[in-house]
């Protein structure tokens, strides 16, 4: 009890400090950058057609490390690359085998931020290329390109395309506050988007053409003196038509709700 006075000041001193003033809002790829965090993904999909009526629950824990390596040569771009190992999955309450782990290659812009993926092959077992920009997008948001205080909003538009389908999101973002945690001076980010997605994909043996809309809510943490994501909640809410790819005409629903928690890791 001694210790609260003094933790209630510094708290308050850091979220005086920070919103007296616009503060810039920037991941920092430095090279030699080395993270760990701990992703969680809990899914539930609920499908309703004229041959099928189930719902199925996924939930996957999977190690995430990331790690940045210095451009070679001069004027060079630095690569940041990611490795997903999926630690357990479930599906019904089940346990499942996991997936292989996955290894992606960003590059990254002289100031920092991701560029675009520079893997040039994927195995079948590891996911499309719009797969893996919806994990990116998942693990992380979308932060202003210009000084901003607390109540401030700036957009945050989601584009992904890829084999499979198509993502479009408008949105924005919102800084709201400040907080400190073991040391680590945090800014609390909120965002909202929605938008279409379109996919394909083969449900009861039947390749279907999904089409519908998704909300995203998420509440980030980034650290400040750092510059990396701390933490991450984000929740989707998706719902579907289903279009027999042959007829176009409609052959059911599906719902899919999910919930991404991302946590760095000590070390």
């Amino acid at each position: 009890m001694k210790r609260l006075p003094a933790l209630i000041i510094a708290l308050s001193l850091v979220a005086a400090g920070c919103a007296q003033q616009k503060i810039s809002l920037k991941y920092d790829y430095a090279p030699g950058l080395d993270t760990r965090y701990l992703w969680t993904i809990d899914s539930t999909t609920a499908l309703s057609s004229s041959t099928d009526q189930s719902t199925t629950h996924l939930f996957m824990e999977v190690d995430v490390h990331e790690e940045v390596q210095r451009a070679a040569g001069r004027g060079g771009n630095s690569r940041l690359t990611i490795t997903l190992t999926p630690r357990s999955l479930q599906e019904g309450g089940v346990r499942a085998a996991t997936p292989p782990p996955t290894k992606i290659e960003y590059q990254l812009g002289s100031n920092g931020q991701i560029r675009r993926p520079v893997t040039t092959a994927l195995s079948e077992r590891e996911a499309s290329a719009l797969e893996l920009g919806t994990i990116l997008a998942q693990s992380r948001l979308a932060l202003p390109n210009r000084p901003v205080g607390v109540g401030d909003r700036w957009s945050t538009p989601l584009r992904l395309s890829g084999d499979t389908g198509t993502i479009d999101f408008k949105g924005q973002g919102r800084l709201v506050g400040f907080d400190l945690r073991s040391g680590r001076r945090l800014a609390r980010i909120e965002t909202d988007r929605s938008g279409e997605i379109t996919a394909q994909e083969q449900l009861a043996g039947v390749f279907v053409e999904l089409r519908g809309r998704s909300t995203n809510t998420a509440t980030s943490m980034l650290d400040l003196d750092r510059g990396i994501l701390y933490s991450s909640v984000s929740r989707f809410a998706s719902n579907f038509d289903l279009a027999d790819e042959q007829s176009g005409r409609l052959a059911g629903t599906l719902r899919v709700t999910l919930v991404s928690k991302l946590q760095l890791q000590p070390g």
